[in-house]
């Protein structure tokens, strides 16, 4: 059944006719409406990733087809309460400028063209609800740099990414995309162990190699040397099973990858299937690429965007007076870096996010004193005492986020360590770590992929059936 045939009780929104606040022309949009589902999980990022409509009816619909609105006649795209709240924009120069761009520009522009010649309003279809958005960013676009609102385009490239993410999900096989997760986890695990243990296996060879080659060593004499055939046949043989090992787990990585290939060649989303005119929805993108080389293809270019525009945001005066909106920028850059695998830059947002916030805290707390001791009435102590709570709880969340990031900064440094310890086998021990301190990595990693190198130099860690020492 269509949207159209379907019954207003069976919709989750209600058509409502309001005239734009560009060119005053009246058109038809849809208005969700008020408390008809239920988040059930919301990410780092804001996303919505799970909600239950309240009424079974309504769960064809996605919760996400209904924040832009659109002019059909002037082209001009923008959350819905900009449409409606009129006061919200009239009184500021910014629209202004962006009415009279739009008036004179939108219509005749070839990015606009592209995105509205065969789109339909209002519609619910999730292709076009992307269109809108990027619609949207493009005109908010048009003005010169200094008259741009960073933080709502941040926003709208935000939302562009969470219709990437949505419209990208495939459902031919549930569960696939967690299976591929953590198979290609419990790789890096086994793999991070294996290493590990070469490196113990090799500090146990040495620690009896010490006492072999000790001319003065009476626990050698008297209770070790009786044992150095037994002692160089468990190096070997460990040596050996140990390759064996490595062996077999590049056989389990080799088939992660065909697997992974197999799954992303069989299924499709929306985003590669036909659309409209094109072989694929990304065959449109690429035709407004064209015109608008910034336009996002996907997630993660969309995150960047948004990303990008947020820390321009927070370089304005915009968040002087709220301190708290600045923090959950601060958090949403931090998520966002995350997500771009971005973690020494994150780590260094929680830095910053981390001294402001206890610079408030102790501003708050030294005042609330300054009540006490001294029967300050400057200050509103409830108010002083709500910061303080505030801040105190903001901290707890940050550390939690930080320790996160650390981990998996951790992972990430393991995991190229790893790579270049494979892809340059010849180089010196002096040559590897500074291949190792370029690549910045953690002290600690580089520390221990040295150390392994030079076991591997030292004892030929990975050649099979080699004598010991002793």
């Amino acid at each position: 059944m269509s949207v159209k045939q379907a019954k207003s009780s069976e919709r989750p929104f209600f058509e409502k006719k309001y005239p734009c606040p560009v060119c005053k022309k009246e058109s038809v949009h849809y208005y969700l409406r008020d408390r008809t589902y239920v988040i059930d999980q919301r990410d780092d990022d804001y996303f919505i990733s799970k909600y239950t409509w309240r009424d079974p009816q309504h769960k064809l619909y996605n919760l996400y087809a209904f924040h832009i609105w659109h002019c059909p006649y002037c082209k001009y795209t923008d959350e819905r309460g900009y449409f409606y709240q009129k006061e919200l924009k009239e009184s500021r120069v910014h629209f202004h400028l962006l009415k009279r761009l739009i008036l004179e520009k939108a219509a005749s522009d070839p990015v606009v063209q592209i995105i509205c010649e065969d789109l339909e309003y209002p519609t619910v279809e999730m292709l076009s609800v992307l269109n809108l958005h990027l619609l949207s960013v493009y005109i908010h676009l048009m003005l010169n740099e200094e008259h741009l609102e960073y933080e709502k385009i941040a926003r709208l490239y935000l939302r562009t990414a969470w219709l990437f993410r949505i419209l990208s999900h495939k459902t031919e096989y549930h569960g696939m995309d967690q299976f591929l997760t953590e198979y290609f986890n419990l790789y890096d695990h086994l793999q991070k162990n294996i290493m590990n243990s070469l490196s113990a296996l090799e500090d146990m060879n040495m620690l009896i190699s010490r006492e072999a080659e000790n001319s003065n060593s009476r626990i050698w004499d008297f209770f070790l040397g009786k044992y150095k055939n037994m002692f160089r046949e468990n190096y070997q043989n460990s040596l050996e099973a140990t390759d064996q090992l490595i062996r077999q787990l590049a056989h389990y990585h080799a088939l992660g990858e065909q697997i992974k290939s197999d799954y992303l060649t069989s299924t499709q989303s929306l985003l590669t299937m036909p659309y409209q005119g094109y072989t694929r929805y990304i065959d449109l993108l690429k035709a407004i690429h064209m015109y608008w080389t910034d336009v996002p293809i996907h997630e993660e270019d969309a995150i960047r965007k948004a990303e990008k525009y947020f820390r321009k945001a927070l370089a304005t005066s915009a968040f002087n007076d709220d301190k708290f909106k600045r923090f959950n920028v601060y958090k949403l850059i931090i998520i966002l870096n995350e997500k771009l695998r971005l973690y020494t830059r994150a780590l260094d947002y929680c830095s910053i996010w981390d001294e402001e916030l206890s610079n408030l805290k102790r501003v708050a707390e030294n005042r609330l004193e300054r009540i006490t001791t001294e029967e300050d009435t400057t200050f509103d102590p409830i108010h002083l005492r709500n910061i303080a709570r505030r801040s105190e709880e903001m901290g707890v969340q940050l550390e939690k986020i930080r320790s996160r990031i650390i981990a998996r900064q951790m992972e990430k440094d393991e995991h190229t360590a790893q790579f270049l310890f494979d892809k340059h086998r010849e180089a010196t021990v002096e040559e590897f770590q500074n291949i190792l301190e370029e690549a910045n990595l953690d002290e600690t990693i580089v520390q221990k992929y040295t150390l392994l190198k030079k076991h591997e130099k030292r004892r030929g860690l990975f050649q099979l059936f080699r004598s010991a020492p002793f």
